[in-house]
C-alpha cells in the first residue's frame, strides 16, 4: 500500500541507524510524514494472526483505518484512543505479563477479549 518500503530485517534498530546514516551522507532522501489523509482500500486482506489477540487486532485495524483516513493530527488522536482501548482489554494484560515473564518470542494464551 506504500506505507513502508524495503524488506523485513532482523535488527530494526540497526536498520534505522543505517538509514539515518545513508540519509546524512546524502545517499537517500527521507521525506516528512504527510499530514494529508491517505486513500484506503475498500477491503483489507485477511491476515493469519497466529497466536496474537483477535480483540487487540480489531482495535489496531480500526486505528489504522481511522488514522490514515484523516489528517495527521486526527490520526495521532486515533492512535492514542486505540491505545486506551487496548489497555482496557484482558488480552493486553495477558500479553504484557507474558512478554515480561517470557520475552517477545513466546506465544501468549490470549482469551480474545
Amino acid at each position: 500500500m506504500g506505507w513502508a518500503t524495503g524488506e523485513p530485517v532482523a535488527d530494526v534498530t540497526q536498520a534505522a541507524r543505517d538509514l539515518i546514516t545513508r540519509h546524512l551522507n546524502g545517499e537517500v532522501k527521507l521525506a516528512p510524514v504527510s499530514a494529508e489523509p491517505m486513500a484506503l482500500p475498500e477491503e483489507w486482506p485477511a491476515v493469519d494472526l497466529g497466536h496474537r489477540s483477535r480483540a487487540i487486532d480489531d482495535i489496531l485495524l480500526g486505528v489504522i483505518r481511522d488514522g490514515l483516513a484523516g489528517p495527521l493530527d486526527k490520526g495521532l488522536e486515533a492512535e492514542a484512543d486505540g491505545f486506551a482501548l487496548c489497555r482496557d482489554r484482558v488480552d493486553y494484560d495477558i500479553g504484557m505479563k507474558n512478554f515480561i515473564q517470557n520475552g517477545p518470542r513466546v506465544p501468549a494464551a490470549f482469551m480474545h477479549e
